[in-house]
């Protein structure tokens, strides 16, 4: 997991959070350190011709993989990269995000290829 968390200056009150190459069910725990929105969820499942990948997102600090279920889950299809955005933002207090190859909430398979996750925070 090559997970990095950019804050931009002030003229830009973003933070963008980039794990280029998820290979793991593991939940990454509160990947941006403070509260906030949860703006743009884009998701690079291009490299799996074959499967859908689950983003499951978590407003929980250390939730647990396999029995905490995620206020949101994303599907992307196989062979696809996709953006989800939401307009107001969903708030949180602590952003964890896991990526899965499995549509049940607490499901926890792995995801069969490299997935690009980047988040856009406030």
């Amino acid at each position: 997991m090559a997970l990095t968390s950019t804050k931009h200056g002030s003229a830009v009150r973003f933070k963008v959070v980039v794990d280029s190459a998820v290979t793991s069910a593991a939940i990454a725990p509160n990947v941006t350190g403070n509260p906030g929105r949860l703006f743009a969820v884009r998701v690079d499942n291009s490299k799996d011709a074959s499967n859908a990948v689950y983003v499951k997102i978590y407003d929980t600090l250390a939730p647990t993989l396999g029995t905490t279920y995620p206020c949101l889950v994303l599907k992307v299809a196989a062979a696809a990269t996709k953006t989800f955005q939401i307009p107001y933002g969903l708030e949180y207090d602590s952003l964890s995000v896991s990526v899965t190859g499995v549509a049940d909430p607490i499901g926890t398979g792995n995801p069969q290829s490299s997935t690009g996750v980047h988040l856009t925070c406030s």
